[in-house]
């Protein structure tokens, strides 16, 4: 897509995203921007109504871009804040998990972040509807949300604080859990660990477990992984191009249905929602625009 000359920009801030201190950014920025003649806004957020405060500064000015520090439930949000307004959103990684930004090969310093925000390309993503709530990246059901939450109530923070949670919450969660799926016409039962949602590829380890997904293609895949098998989860962070299907089975589909036997953990883009027994799940195709390097 055409990129256009860039006059004002919208800086959102999550100031605790990942423990990770966003006023050496900051300085950058309104630097690098004061000396190319772009305007400035900032918003921190604080989380109370941040997606209405940001949609309602987004329609009152005319801005080019909308920058974005923090994590993925940071961006998600963002994301829900732009819809319909063909504003591009730019990445900033700086959360506890990175893992939207980490499909785009978003650069890992600010100066070449700057870059791509200045002068990369503009790409459309989907976005995914799950019953009231949206979705960018990855939502699941089962022991990896029981994860989020577990890390949500500790201290340490960062990949540190996943790993050091990561026993406790194996040796707790009641997995495997039993889900029934409605989906492209036909309905099945499957038993997992986890039931993922997923409109990219990777988590923010790493991990890919969604080798085949795309995320502009007007799709999203229901990834039913049967079990924790070690060696497999440890093929996840290789190259890989499909998944061993005694270890998870994918369905693309652009809607769908889930039921659960009993109230499951659920988390969307890194947030813990709570325990749910049904959902619907639809695609808003291409509903996003992002910028991404050049090359």
């Amino acid at each position: 897509m055409k990129m256009k000359e860039i006059k004002k920009v919208l800086f959102v801030v999550n100031p605790i995203s990942g423990d990770v201190d966003k006023n050496e950014l900051l300085e950058f920025i309104e630097n690098e921007l004061k000396q190319q003649d772009i305007a400035l806004e900032i918003y921190k957020t604080n989380g109370e109504n941040d997606i209405s405060n940001i949609k309602s500064i987004v329609e009152q000015s005319q801005f080019d871009r909308v920058f974005v520090a923090g994590g993925d439930g940071t961006i998600k949000m963002v994301s829900e804040a732009l819809l319909s307004t063909n504003v591009p959103m730019v990445l900033f990684p700086a959360g506890s998990a990175n893992g939207f930004a980490l499909n785009f090969d978003i650069p890992e310093n600010k100066e070449a972040q700057l870059d791509v925000a200045l002068f990369g390309n503009i790409i459309e993503v989907d976005l995914i509807k799950i019953n009231e709530h949206y979705s960018l990246h990855l939502a699941d059901f089962g022991v990896n949300a029981d994860l989020i939450k577990n890390y949500d109530n500790a201290t340490l923070r960062g990949k540190a604080g996943y790993l050091l949670q990561t026993i406790p919450t194996l040796m707790k969660s009641n997995h495997p859990y039993e889900f029934e799926i409605s989906s492209n016409g036909e309905r099945f039962v499957l038993e997992a660990s986890v039931l993922s949602i997923a409109n990219c590829q990777k988590y923010g380890t790493g991990a890919c477990i969604n080798p085949e997904g795309k995320s502009n293609d007007g799709k999203f895949e229901i990834i039913g992984f049967k079990n924790l098998n070690l060696i497999e989860i440890v093929k996840t962070f290789t190259n890989q191009t499909t998944l061993n299907p005694e270890f998870a089975t994918s369905t693309s589909t652009t809607s769908a249905k889930v039921n659960c036997k009993s109230p499951v953990p659920f988390q969307i883009d890194g947030e813990y929602i709570g325990e749910l027994e049904n959902i619907e799940v639809s695609i808003l195709h291409k509903a996003i625009q992002l910028c991404i390097a050049s090359n």
